[in-house]
């Protein structure tokens, strides 16, 4: 596990490139440099409607 840590937003932002944009998780992976698991939590995470994400997460 390398411990780098990324911004909420480009947690969010990764995800709209699957979630809005349709692309494939392993590439949107290869072009951050992120790992798939990654991409695969943080869609679990941000991925749903906003509203859902606040009540499960909240700031």
């Amino acid at each position: 596990m390398s411990g780098k840590r990324y911004t909420e937003e480009f947690k969010a932002a990764a995800v709209k490139q699957l979630v809005n944009r349709g692309h494939p998780a392993a590439e949107v992976a290869e072009w951050l440099g992120v790992s798939i698991h990654s991409i695969y939590v943080w869609t679990k995470r941000y991925g749903g409607p906003e509203v859902e994400r606040k009540a499960q997460h909240p700031v």
